[in-house]
């Protein structure tokens, strides 16, 4: 289990006229009123529920439900009891939520803000809820665990795989990763058992099944059990998703798949020439350690419990884009990410180490900026969108390079290359399309960046579906889709009442 403390929130009270405005609006998914009266429990209920919906939210004692504001007489009372009520929760939310006393005109009313992304998973008396309309309901079994994966407390990578056996692993991989394990002078583990070998690795469930870490490293067929692990990589003509020149849907354990979109970036970037006396040597665009650092930190961060998202690796003219499913966990920044330890996948990543694909956890981010600096190459960009992580590594200004072309011979037919035990399939339409200009797409944020792959895939998006996708308000979907439509990137077709955006 990972525990992420954060700070109590600081800053300002809520002003009166948010405050008034809360209490007008009445009782919804982020605002609950309570008269002076209520219980603690219900207090507590209300603050376990916000606490799980993840959105900041507002708990008003002295606010009607009716939308007038009655106020409080006894002040001290009403924080004493909603700060008990914070204390009951487990976790405690005390250290989480700030409480204030509101003047309203001539009335008193007492807030309790939630802010956003509570670190943990709460429950009242084992009863775990969730904020949703005006309502607590509570969370299936399902979204419990989903939830618990999601915020860090359970891993989904110890978690058992339905179906699977040790027969679904395969001894090949393992003795693979014994022989890698050796060379980077990781202790000898070659004299164990099998079975004591996964479980000294930790890769068992306590009735000796495999994990989903075992059957992602070291399965015979991983995507049998996990349709949604793999890479996806596509190299496109320009800075933008739009007709590809090449792409590959990369399977097989997570060794293999990391050396699969590794080897695709490598192909489909310049490699220029060097002179060193009479020796000409070929070089590379970016650095190899900060392309495999990405690609493997990608596999390390991703959230293996979605199921509807891939990672992509995506090559252009002049820069690398890095796509895993999965935000930051709780307590981890772009900013801290560097130094931090926090991982959401540390098995799988424990078994990279041992074989040399990353350095030990906590540096890989640092040894990517390292390498693009000594490549006088722009720092690597890194965004968090809640949904995923995305990194951008760059040429930075020069001529632009060629696009790669289509291999040999193969046209737009799908070809199967081999790679180890893995295999990956490859398409090469010779068809490609002006983009737009570098400066326009740099522009652009990490939603819209997404819309527009998300567009390649499913063909349309209406705003609301926008607004659901990256869990933001009309105001700011509006603004997003409003710069991809004044770009030229995107197009508004259908009535305003069936109104949809498709790629321009």
């Amino acid at each position: 289990m990972h525990h992420h403390p954060l700070p109590a929130p600081h800053g300002p009270p809520p002003a009166p006229a948010a405050v008034a405005a809360l209490i007008a609006g009445g009782a919804g998914a982020a605002v609950e009123l309570a008269p002076e009266g209520a219980f603690s429990a219900d207090l507590a209920e209300a603050l376990v529920a916000f606490a799980n919906a993840g959105g900041a939210a507002w708990l008003v004692v002295g606010g009607d439900a009716d939308g007038a504001g009655s106020g409080v007489g006894d002040v001290a009372g009403a924080v004493a009891r909603l700060w008990s009520a914070a204390r009951g929760v487990s976790p405690p939310l005390h250290d989480w939520i700030r409480v204030d006393s509101v003047e309203l005109g001539a009335q008193t009313v007492v807030v309790a803000t939630v802010p956003a992304n509570a670190p943990g998973v709460y429950h009242l008396g084992g009863r775990y809820l969730v904020r949703r309309g005006g309502q607590n309901l509570p969370l299936t079994p399902r979204e419990l665990l989903r939830m618990l994966h999601e915020r860090g407390i359970a891993a989904y990578e110890d978690s058992p795989v339905p179906g699977a056996t040790a027969a679904d692993l395969d001894p090949a991989q393992i003795d693979w990763y014994l022989q890698q394990r050796a060379r980077t002078r990781q202790s000898p583990l070659d004299d164990l058992p099998r079975d004591e070998l996964l479980d000294k690795l930790g890769l068992l469930t306590p009735d000796g099944g495999p994990t989903v870490a075992a059957v992602l490293a070291f399965g015979g067929d991983p995507q049998r059990f996990f349709p949604q692990m793999v890479i996806r990589c596509a190299r496109f003509p320009g800075d933008w998703p739009g007709d590809f020149l090449d792409q590959a849907e990369i399977g097989g354990t997570v060794p293999q798949m990391i050396l699969a979109a590794y080897a695709f970036v490598r192909r489909h970037t310049p490699h220029p020439a060097q002179i060193q006396g009479l020796t000409r040597t070929e070089g590379d665009a970016y650095p190899p350690v900060a392309v495999r650092e990405a690609i493997a930190n990608a596999v390390v961060h991703r959230d293996l419990s979605i199921m509807d998202a891939v990672i992509r690796v995506f090559v252009f003219d002049r820069h690398v884009e890095i796509d895993s499913p999965g935000g930051l966990l709780p307590g981890l920044t772009v900013a801290n990410m560097a130094h931090s330890t926090v991982l959401r996948n540390r098995r799988l990543a424990d078994l990279l180490y041992h074989v040399g694909f990353i350095e030990r956890q906590g540096t890989g981010i640092r040894r990517m900026q390292r390498a693009m600096a000594a490549a006088g190459l722009p720092e690597p960009r890194i965004e968090d969108s809640g949904q995923s992580l995305f990194v951008v590594l760059a040429l930075g200004e020069g001529p632009t390079p060629p696009p790669t072309p289509p291999l040999k011979g193969e046209g737009s037919q799908a070809t199967s290359l081999s790679l180890g035990e893995g295999s990956l399939a490859v398409d090469n339409p010779q068809s490609a399309i002006r983009t737009p200009q570098s400066a326009v797409v740099e522009g652009l944020n990490i939603r819209q960046r997404r819309l527009l792959t998300v567009l390649r895939e499913r063909g349309a998006i209406t705003r609301v579906e926008y607004e659901n996708l990256f869990h933001v308000g009309t105001r700011t979907a509006k603004r997003d889709l409003k710069g991809l439509l004044d770009a030229g990137l995107i197009v508004h077709r259908g009535l305003s009442t069936a109104s949809y955006y498709v790629l321009a």
